[in-house]
């Protein structure tokens, strides 16, 4: 009842509250207007952190050699593994894009749609994906901030020219949370060729995951992670570069 009434004062037309100071519940610090315009200034941030509960926000990007190997199913082409040293961290995934360009065409796949891709949040991570390549962990790249401290992911890599070779635990759920879709060539019903999808024509298919689009991050906890795989067989006939993108922060609380 006492909240009506103090915001029926508020609301109430003709007040004035010229004056009245917005202070902070746990210190001195009154809020202020712009100089200029006196305008409150609304400050966008990513993500909805105590700053002291961050210890850094990092960016990831790699691009896959030209994968020329034939690819089974669901072969891994990226893979990130979380392990920090403070177990109770945690790092918040707010974005990942990932990205498929075929550079020249695969023959014979009918309807089917290549390259395509999916990503997963996998659990009891215990030892990382091999092969590909890896940007060095232990100095300062992939900081967005100098100041912030060693990402707490062990691995980080994306394909070469082939699949990355199999972790260790790595349980997937059954469904991805992100995918990608690419068409292939279409034949008619007598045989003949319809449509060639060339790397001319194909364009880039993505999948696009962001928090700033409203949803809830990724939260990944110690030995838990994100991998992408393909998901049905990729001829050695076509080729085809991968591209990820994944931006985080690190929290000692969430």
């Amino acid at each position: 009842m006492r909240a009506l009434v103090v915001l029926a004062l508020l609301l109430a037309p003709g007040l004035s509250w010229a004056g009245v100071p917005v202070q902070a519940a746990t210190s001195a610090t009154i809020l202020e207007v712009e100089t200029n315009t006196r305008a409150i200034r609304i400050i966008a941030k990513a993500l909805d952190f105590m700053h002291e509960d961050v210890r850094g926000c990092y960016s990831f990007s790699g691009t896959s050699g030209v994968i020329t190997t034939n690819l089974a199913a669901n072969a891994p082409l990226f893979s990130a593994r979380y392990d920090p040293g403070v177990p109770s961290d945690r790092a918040v995934i707010y974005y990942l894009r990932i990205a498929a360009m075929p550079l020249t065409p695969y023959t014979g796949l009918g309807n089917t749609a290549y390259p395509s891709m999916d990503a997963f949040f996998v659990r009891a991570f215990s030892v990382s994906h091999g092969g590909g390549t890896s940007p060095t962990l232990t100095v300062d790249n992939l900081k967005n901030v100098t100041a912030a401290g060693i990402t707490g992911f062990a691995d980080l890599r994306i394909a070469t020219t082939a699949a990355l070779t199999a972790g260790t635990g790595a349980l997937f759920p059954t469904h991805p949370f992100l995918q990608t879709i690419r068409k292939g060539n279409r034949t008619t019903v007598d045989g003949g060729v319809e449509e060639t999808i060339t790397g001319a024509t194909a364009g880039n298919a993505q999948g696009i995951f962001s928090v700033g689009d409203g949803e809830a991050p990724i939260v990944l906890s110690k030995q838990e992670g994100i991998v992408v795989r393909n998901r049905t067989v990729m001829p050695a006939a076509g080729t085809t570069k991968v591209d990820v993108a994944m931006r985080w922060c690190e929290v000692t609380r969430y």
